[in-house]
C-alpha cells in the first residue's frame, strides 16, 4: 500500500471483495523493508487458499479524509504440494563451513527456493533466498553470523517468476520452527558477539542477555558456555575468567 500522506496514519480502511462472495478487512502488517513512511504491508490472515483456477480480488482503500480508490487483481492459483518437512536436511560439509541442504523432490516443481530467516521468522524478515532447480543446495560460508541460530524453509515453485510477481503457484512449507535450526560453527565458548575474541564486551553482552536488556532474534550459543541450555552466572564467570587470563587459549 502506498499513500503520499503516510501509511498507516493516513489510511482509514483497506478491504477486499472475496471471489466466493463477502468482504474482508486487511490489517496493517508493518513497513516495507527499505521503504519509508508512505508505504506498508496490509495482510489478510486466515483466508484459505482457493483451489486451482483464476480468481479476481478487488481491493478498496479509504483514507482519513474520505478519499477512496480501488484496484482489481487477478490471482491464478496452481498450487504445488508442500515440501515434505520430514525430508529436510541441513548439514555442514567436510570443511565445517558450507551448509548442504537437501529435501525430497516435488512433482511439477520448476525450481526451489532455500529461504533463511532469523530465529523468530516472519513473512518480512527473510535474510536470504537461494534458488536451485534441483532438490539440493550448498550455501557457501559467510552468510550467517557465527554462533547464532537461524531458521530455514524450502519453497517449491511451478514456474519461474520475478520476486514481486508470483501468483503463488508455489507451496510454502511452514517456517522451520519444528525443523532444524542452523548453527554456524565453529563456536568459540564465551564469544557472545561473535567477533573472534572473548573479552569484557562479551561479559557485558551476556549480562544484558541474562537480565533481558538486549532483546534479540538470535540465540547466542556461544554465550551458553557450559552447554546447559541456559544463560546464567556460570557462563558469565567463564567469560570473566577468560578475560582475566585464568582460561588461556580455551
Amino acid at each position: 500500500m502506498h499513500d503520499a500522506q503516510g501509511v498507516p496514519d493516513n489510511i482509514d480502511s483497506v478491504t477486499v471483495d472475496l471471489p466466493g462472495g463477502g468482504q474482508a478487512t486487511l490489517a496493517y502488517d508493518g513497513d516495507i523493508p527499505g521503504g519509508n513512511s508512505t508505504s506498508g504491508f496490509y495482510t489478510l490472515f486466515g483466508e484459505p487458499l482457493p483451489a486451482d483456477g483464476s480468481y479476481a480480488y478487488t481491493f478498496h482503500v479509504t483514507d482519513v479524509d474520505g478519499h477512496s480508490a480501488q484496484h482489481t487483481e487477478t490471482f491464478n492459483a496452481a498450487l504445488l504440494p508442500p515440501v515434505n518437512p520430514d525430508s529436510l536436511s541441513a548439514l555442514y560439509d567436510a570443511s565445517g563451513r558450507a551448509i548442504d541442504f537437501s529435501w525430497e523432490p516435488v512433482d511439477g516443481a520448476a525450481f526451489y527456493r532455500v529461504e533463511i530467516y532469523p530465529n523468530t521468522p516472519s513473512l518480512y524478515n527473510r535474510l536470504y533466498a537461494f534458488a536451485t532447480t534441483t532438490n539440493s543446495y550448498r550455501m557457501p560460508e559467510g552468510f550467517l553470523k557465527p554462533g547464532v541460530v537461524h531458521r530455514y524453509r524450502i519453497t517449491a515453485h511451478r514456474e519461474f517468476f520475478d520476486e514481486n510477481v508470483d501468483n503463488v503457484s508455489s507451496s510454502h512449507s511452514p517456517f522451520s520452527t519444528e525443523m532444524p535450526g542452523l548453527l554456524v560453527g565453529p563456536v568459540t565458548p564465551g564469544d557472545v558477539n561473535a567477533d573472534g575474541l572473548v573479552d569484557l564486551t562479551d561479559a557485558l553482552q551476556l549480562l544484558s542477555l541474562m537480565i533481558d536488556l538486549t532483546p534479540s532474534d538470535g540465540v547466542y550459543a556461544a554465550a551458553d558456555t557450559d552447554g546447559d541450555g541456559k544463560l546464567s552466572m556460570p557462563d558469565l564467570i567463564y567469560i570473566l575468567q577468560n578475560v582475566g587470563g585464568m582460561r588461556p587459549n580455551e
